[in-house]
């Protein structure tokens, strides 16, 4: 059957849908973004609820560095993956003050 559970974020609320789940079954979260991990954990509701397990979960990018990610993990009681980690950056931070606006910072993944 389907289970719909509620997805809040600091941006937004929304319901997501899962179908299919089996009772017993571990699965794999696969997601393109890792934020704030509001949808992983609206995914661990459905799947508790389906009497089923998450085996893990794999993002294509983090902005959670690795520190927070391992607290999620032990949270989910899976691993997680990231393949690309983003850090948004002060131009003012990294140069002490003289250069402004922000910097995007691309450093690889993790696997906590």
């Amino acid at each position: 059957g389907e289970i719909v559970v509620r997805r809040k974020t600091g941006y937004s609320e929304s319901h997501i849908s899962f179908n299919g789940l089996q009772e017993g079954k571990r699965y794999w979260f696969v997601d393109s973004l890792l934020s704030t991990g509001a949808t992983l954990r609206s995914a661990m509701l459905a799947l508790n609820l389906a009497g089923s397990k998450l085996a893990g979960a794999v993002f294509l990018v983090s902005k959670m560095d690795e520190g927070e990610a391992t607290k999620l993990s032990k949270v989910v009681g899976a691993p997680l993956v990231s393949l690309l980690t983003l850090r948004v950056v002060s131009g003012a931070e990294e140069t002490g003050g003289e250069a402004r606006g922000y910097r995007l910072r691309v450093s690889d993944g993790f696997k906590v």
